[in-house]
């Protein structure tokens, strides 16, 4: 009869005397440990017995050094890090040329956050069996925690020469590449690793978000979709599925994602927030208003809930309540730059245009590198008639994201306020150029041309925006007086 069969019937009646006295008599010591972990851990939970009976057996067998290895294995089973640590530093004081006491050392290292003494571990444990790919990719996942991802990528490589059928290296080095931005090597990698194992649904989610962050939407939808068909129970791939959706404006399917999310585990605060999220697309205020409160209620600590709050109370217009959510958020996490725009960009409206220049200058300085930050400086001088200022922080959001056309538009607007027409039409065409159907740009175009008298081509660019808008919403929003000598010029023209 086989070991694990006489043991499984101890256990199936739930002898404890019968498990240990038949373990003692038919195995000996040495079994004693391995079936008491495996069996107690895992079918009886009795891991004060399981404990007893290592210190039993470390007795009988004269300090094995495997025996204190294998109680540090029990002890990390139940989250005893400090505990293990001692068990084993005592098996590498009885045997300090045992790879496997340094690994398991390592990992109990890792789990306190003790990166560097962990690496030093790994690093024996490598010199003892260098064939051991298991070894190089532990190293690799230490290097991750420590965001030394090029030394970890090397890791990794090195694990996968010694073993590459082992798909959890290859995952391992595209969560590091994707952690550098490398997304095309992320997704060979992540690739590699399902050809290996095509059943694993954490593949698919982590290719998945390497081709969001690429804005590959579709593509990143079908991996997260993938991922839900392998595994249907992880919540967290519905939240993946569900913010890809809300990326793509389709805020209706991300809700969807999103409650299926909560029916699976319904204690996870972040799925309140990005729930809210998808309720703001839809303009549907006052659910995404609980929904945050929801999210705050369970985790008060995190910034980004009270941000999103201030956020829909902005999209709301109640300036005055949202300035109250960004201080929270700012005073819960006070490094984000966001939050010191988002507060400076609601005082801007309240026309509160010093304390705002305070807070975008406070947005700076904490983030430098977000051109957003430049011009919501550049809009509130702009609206403190300090043109010249302002022109410079729109090219200094230029010079940060040259691709994005608002800046332009922005820029080509201050610069017709104040008749630099030609400079004006310029920065305008660049934004068009970008974005030709945007009806603001067309609509700065129309006016600045109007002011250069240049009749004939504001009236082809007033016919522009009566064909986008053919409901007369945004035309209301144009200054009635050009409306009306745009009008007046096609009656004198017949146009």
């Amino acid at each position: 009869m086989h070991h694990q069969n006489i043991t499984y019937i101890f256990i199936k009646l739930n002898t404890t005397a019968f498990l240990k006295q038949g373990l003692y008599s038919i195995f000996g010591v040495v079994a004693t440990f391995k079936f008491t972990l495996v069996f107690y851990s895992l079918h009886l939970n009795r891991f004060d017995e399981c404990q007893a009976s290592y210190n039993i057996a470390i007795q009988k067998s004269n300090n094995k050094p495997e025996l204190y290895a294998e109680k540090a294995n029990a002890l990390r089973i139940q989250k005893k890090s400090k505990e293990a640590l001692i068990q084993y530093d005592k098996a590498i004081e009885l045997d300090s040329q045992q790879p496997s006491f340094h690994s398991g050392k390592a990992h109990t290292l890792q789990e306190m956050n003790r990166f560097q003494e962990a690496l030093l571990e790994w690093q024996k444990a490598i010199d003892l069996e260098p064939s051991n790919s298991n070894y190089y990719s532990g190293r690799a996942y230490t290097l991750r925690q420590l965001n030394r991802n090029e030394e970890a990528i090397i890791s990794y490589n090195l694990a996968i020469q010694r073993n590459p059928e082992n798909y959890e290296h290859h995952s391992g080095k595209g969560y590091s590449l994707r952690q550098l931005l490398r997304h095309l090597e992320a997704i060979d990698s992540f690739d590699l690793a399902i050809s290996i194992n095509a059943d694993d649904a954490y593949l698919y989610a982590q290719k998945g978000l390497a081709l969001r962050e690429m804005i590959r939407y579709p593509e990143a939808l079908k991996c997260f979709e993938q991922a839900i068909e392998k595994n249907p129970e992880d919540y967290e791939y519905f939240i993946h599925k569900a913010d890809t959706l809300r990326f793509m404006n389709k805020s209706k399917e991300a809700l969807d994602s999103y409650n299926q999310a909560i029916l699976r585990f319904p204690r996870d605060e972040r799925i309140y927030g990005a729930k809210a999220q998808a309720l703001r697309l839809q303009k549907n205020y006052d659910e995404a208003l609980k929904c945050f409160d929801k999210a705050i209620e369970m985790n008060p600590q995190n910034s980004s809930f009270y941000a999103g709050r201030g956020d829909t109370l902005r999209d709301m217009n109640r300036y005055q309540d949202c300035l109250k959510y960004f201080d929270q958020a700012i005073h819960c996490n006070p490094e984000n730059s966001f939050y010191y725009g988002a507060k400076a960009d609601a005082l801007r409206h309240l026309n509160q245009f010093d304390e705002a220049l305070k807070y975008a200058n406070l947005a700076i300085n904490w983030n430098p590198n977000i051109a957003d930050n430049y011009e919501l400086k550049a809009n509130i001088l702009k609206f403190q008639l300090k043109i010249n200022e302002a022109l410079k922080y729109f090219d200094e959001a230029i010079k940060r994201n040259p691709e994005c056309s608002k800046y332009y538009a922005e820029k080509a607007d201050t610069l017709r306020a104040v008749n630099r027409n030609e400079e004006a039409l310029k920065s305008c065409e660049i934004a068009l150029n970008k974005e030709p159907y945007n009806h603001n740009y067309i609509l700065i175009k129309m006016i600045t041309l109007l002011q250069m008298c240049r009749w004939k081509e504001s009236s082809e660019q007033y016919k522009i925006l009566q064909y986008l808008c053919p409901n007369q919403e945004f035309l209301n929003q144009i200054n009635s007086n050009i409306i009306v000598q745009m009008q007046q010029f096609n009656e004198r023209y017949g146009q």
